[in-house]
C-alpha cells in the first residue's frame, strides 16, 4: 500500500515534496505550501488531544486549607491511619505528591508507594504556557518535560496508576522514550496515553512498549508507525485492556489483528485520522463459525416462536424470524455434511431427525459401550486438539494416529467427517494468520471510526457490540466503502452513516435503492441511527428512503442535511408518500433531529412527510443554518409549510434552534463522549442534551 506523503518526512523537507502539480495551485492561490500542511496536521492533532480521556487528578482543583478553620497546633494529618494518607497523596498531580514529603517526616516515603498519577502538562515549569505547540521540533518545552518527567518515573518506585506522555517530540528523545516505557512497565502503569509530538508522523513505536501490555487497562497511541509483530512472542497479550485508542497512527492490518486478538477483554476501540486505509472485520473465535457457520445449530436449539397477542410481539417476531431462518441454514448444512460422511449400512441403522444436534446424540448412543467410550475420547481429542499455527507437519502426523485406532475400531465413516472438520479447521488458522482483514473480538461493545479512510468494515458475529460509530470517514481511489453486518444483536446505536460514501450489507445482501425489505435485509436491534445526506442529490434521498425501512425499530433519528456542490434533482412528496412502508417512522420514531436546514425544498420535503407519517413522534428538532435566512421571520417562512402540515401526533413539539457556526461541515462530535456507555446519545451534542 502506498504510504502518505508525509510519512518519514519533516517539516523542514516538505518543499521537496515530488508533486509540483499541488505546490503550483497553491503557489497560484498565494499559499504556502509548508505553512498548510502544518496547520493541517495542527488540525489533526487538536482533534488528537481533544480524544484524550481527562486524567483522574487535576492541578486545578481547590485545596481544602484554603477554607479550612484556623489551625489550633496539632498535625491531625499525620495522625491518620497510612491508608487514608495513600489515599489523599494518589488523588494529587505527581509534582503535589512528590511535595507531601516535605510535610513531615511521617509523609517523606508516602508518595513514593502509592500509585501516581503522571501528567506531562502539569509537570511543566513555572512561565511555559500550557497550550500544546503546533508540529514543529525540539522546542524548549518539549526539552523541559522530557527532563521532568524522567526524573518523577525514575524516583517512583511505587506504581502509576495513569500517565499521560503527549508533550515531547519523541524523535529528539528516543533513548528516554524507550527509558519511560521500560519504568512504566516495571512499575505496573494502568492508563497510558503515549503520543509522539510530530514530525515526522511515522516515527517507530519502541518495542519497549510491549513491556507494559500485561497491566495496561486502557490505552492511547498517537502519531507513531505501529512495530511488525510476527517478531513477538506467541505469549505477548493485553489480558486487562478494555479501551484501545490509535490516533494518527501508521499500522499493517495483521497487527491491528495481533493487537485486538491479543486483547481478550477488549470493549472500545477508537481509530482516529488512522494513516493508512482501516479494513476491519469482527468475528467469534470458532474457526468453523467464521468460515461456514456451520455449528450454531449444533450449540443452540431451534428458537421458539413468540406468543402471539404478547407484548412487543411484533418486534420479537421478526427477530425470531432472523434466528430461525440462520438456524435452519446451519441445521441443513450440518445434517447435509453428517449423513453423507457415514456409510450407507450404519446411515440405514440410525433413526432420523430432522436435528443435527439431536442426530448427533442419536450416533452416541447406538455406540455406546466400552470399546466405543475409547472410541469417543479418541473423537473428542480429534476434535478438540486444534491446530494452533506451528509444525503442520507434527499436527498432521499426530491426528493421523488417533483416526488409524479409530479406522481399527470401524469407525471410518465418522471419522472422514471428523477430518472434513479438522481440515476446516486447517484452513482457517492458515486463511486468518494470510488475510491480513481478519480481526476477531468476541467482547467489543463500540467501535468508533473517524477522520480515517475506510476499505471495509464487516461485522460478522460481535455479540456484544452496541455501538458502531463513523465520523467523517472517507474513501480512497473513488472506491465506496463497504460495512457489512451479520449477527450482531446488541447493536443498539449506529452512525453518521454517508450514502453517498457507505454501502451497507446486510446478510449477503447489498442494500440498494429498491432493494426488498426482508427478514434477512433489517436490522432490527438498532434504535439510534444518524445519517449524513445530501438532499439536492437526488439518489442519495432514493437511498435513504431504502435505508430507513431496514432499521424498523429505530426511536431516535439524527438527520445531517449535508451541503452538495450541485443539485442533481429534485423529489417531490408524492415520492416520500409512494417509498412505500417504512416501519420505523410510521411506529417507532420518537424523536427526530435535523440539522444544518438551509431552506431547500427537498429538506422541507422530507421534515413534512416525516411529520405526517410518524404517529408516535413526540419530539422534532431542526437546526437552522442562520446564514442561509436573512431573518428569523425568513426562518419562519420557510418553515411555514411543516408547520401547517397535518400532524400524525398531535402531541409533537417542534423546536427551531440557530446553529451558531455557520456551514459547519461536519456534525458536532467527541470521542470521549460517544465511547462513554454512560451517556445514552453522543449524536446530541448539537441540541445540548
Amino acid at each position: 500500500m502506498d504510504q502518505e506523503i508525509l510519512e518519514g518526512v519533516r517539516l523542514s523537507q516538505i518543499d521537496g515534496d515530488p508533486n509540483p502539480g499541488m505546490q503550483a495551485a497553491m503557489q497560484h492561490f498565494g499559499v504556502d505550501f509548508t505553512q498548510a500542511v502544518g496547520l493541517g496536521a495542527g488540525m489533526m492533532l487538536e482533534f488528537l488531544y481533544n480524544a484524550i480521556r481527562r486524567p483522574p487528578v487535576s492541578p486545578h482543583a481547590p485545596l481544602a486549607s484554603a477554607v479550612a478553620p484556623a489551625s489550633d497546633g496539632v498535625d491531625h494529618f499525620s495522625r491518620l491511619p497510612d491508608d487514608i494518607l495513600k489515599n489523599v497523596v494518589s488523588r494529587l498531580p505527581a509534582k503535589d505528591a512528590a511535595r507531601t514529603a516535605a510535610l513531615a517526616s511521617r509523609w517523606r516515603g508516602l508518595w513514593r508507594s502509592v500509585p501516581l498519577v503522571l501528567v506531562d502538562a502539569h509537570i511543566l515549569p513555572v512561565g511555559i504556557p500550557a497550550e500544546r505547540m503546533p508540529p514543529g521540533g525540539d522546542d524548549s518545552s518539549s526539552k523541559l518535560v522530557v527532563a521532568a518527567a524522567l526524573r518523577v518515573l525514575a524516583a517512583h518506585p511505587g506504581p502509576f496508576r495513569c500517565v499521560h506522555l503527549t508533550w515531547s517530540h519523541m524523535a529528539s528523545h528516543r533513548a528516554e522514550a524507550a527509558r519511560w516505557l521500560k519504568l512504566l512497565s516495571a512499575n505496573g502503569v494502568q492508563e497510558l496515553a503515549f503520543i509522539n509530538r510530530p514530525w515526522p508522523l511515522d516515527l517507530p513505536l519502541p518495542t519497549e512498549f510491549f513491556g507494559c501490555a500485561a497491566s495496561l487497562t486502557r490505552l492511547h497511541l498517537g502519531v507513531w508507525r505501529f512495530p511488525r509483530t510476527s517478531a513477538l512472542p506467541r505469549s505477548a497479550r493485553f489480558p486487562h485492556l478494555k479501551e484501545l485508542v490509535l490516533s494518527l497512527i501508521f499500522i499493517e492490518d495483521r497487527d491491528l489483528a495481533f493487537l485486538i486478538d491479543r486483547s481478550p477483554i477488549l470493549e472500545t476501540l477508537t481509530i482516529i485520522s488512522s494513516q493508512n486505509e482501516v479494513r476491519l472485520r469482527l468475528e467469534k473465535l470458532e474457526i468453523m463459525l467464521a468460515l461456514l457457520n456451520l455449528d450454531y445449530a449444533i450449540r443452540n436449539d431451534s428458537p421458539k416462536a413468540p406468543t402471539e397477542g404478547c407484548e412487543n410481539y411484533d418486534v420479537l417476531k421478526v427477530g425470531y424470524e432472523i434466528e430461525k431462518s440462520k438456524w435452519d441454514e446451519s441445521n441443513r448444512k450440518c445434517l447435509m455434511i453428517i449423513k453423507s460422511s457415514i456409510i450407507d449400512g450404519i446411515r440405514g441403522a440410525m433413526p432420523d431427525s430432522k436435528s443435527a444436534k439431536e442426530y448427533l446424540s442419536k450416533i452416541e448412543d447406538q455406540f455406546k459401550g466400552s470399546s466405543k467410550v475409547y472410541a469417543s475420547t479418541l473423537t473428542k481429542r480429534l476434535v478438540n486438539d486444534k491446530y494452533d499455527g506451528n509444525g503442520i507437519r507434527e499436527h498432521i502426523m499426530k491426528k493421523c494416529n488417533m483416526a488409524a485406532k479409530l479406522k481399527a475400531m470401524e469407525w471410518k465413516s465418522l471419522m472422514v467427517f471428523l477430518y472434513v472438520h479438522e481440515l476446516i479447521a486447517i484452513y482457517g488458522v492458515l486463511a486468518r494468520a494470510s488475510d491480513p482483514e481478519n480481526i476477531t473480538s468476541r467482547t467489543l461493545r463500540c467501535l468508533q471510526l473517524g477522520m480515517s479512510a475506510l476499505a471495509d468494515v464487516t461485522v460478522v458475529d460481535a455479540p456484544r457490540l452496541e455501538r458502531l460509530l463513523l465520523w467523517t470517514t472517507t474513501h480512497r481511489d473513488n472506491n465506496r466503502s463497504r460495512i457489512k453486518t451479520g449477527h450482531a444483536p446488541k447493536l443498539h446505536m449506529l452512525g453518521h452513516w454517508q450514502p453517498a460514501d457507505h454501502d451497507l450489507e446486510i446478510g449477503n445482501t447489498v442494500i440498494k435503492a429498491g432493494t426488498k425489505v426482508t427478514p434477512r435485509t433489517i436490522v432490527p436491534s438498532v434504535q439510534i441511527l444518524a445519517l449524513e445526506v445530501k438532499f439536492e442529490v437526488r439518489n442519495d434521498v432514493k437511498m435513504m428512503a431504502c435505508f430507513l425501512k431496514c432499521f424498523p425499530n429505530v426511536e431516535t433519528l439524527h438527520v445531517y442535511s449535508e451541503n452538495a456542490d450541485s443539485s442533481t434533482g429534485k423529489v417531490t412528496l408524492k415520492f416520500w408518500q409512494e417509498a412505500g412502508h417504512i416501519e420505523c417512522v410510521k411506529s417507532h420514531v420518537k424523536k427526530i433531529v435535523f440539522q444544518e436546514f438551509r431552506g431547500k425544498k427537498n429538506e422541507l420535503l422530507f421534515l413534512k412527510f416525516i411529520a405526517e407519517t410518524a404517529r408516535v413522534l413526540e419530539k422534532m428538532v431542526v437546526v437552522v443554518v442562520f446564514d442561509c435566512f436573512s431573518s428569523v421571520d425568513d426562518v419562519n417562512a420557510k418553515l411555514k409549510p411543516l408547520t401547517s402540515a397535518k400532524w400524525a401526533s398531535e402531541d409533537c413539539k417542534l423546536s427551531v434552534l440557530l446553529n451558531p457556526v455557520s456551514e459547519s461541515g461536519s456534525p458536532a462530535w467527541n470521542f470521549n463522549i460517544a465511547s462513554d456507555f454512560s451517556r445514552s446519545n453522543p449524536f446530541s451534542l448539537m441540541t445540548a442534551e
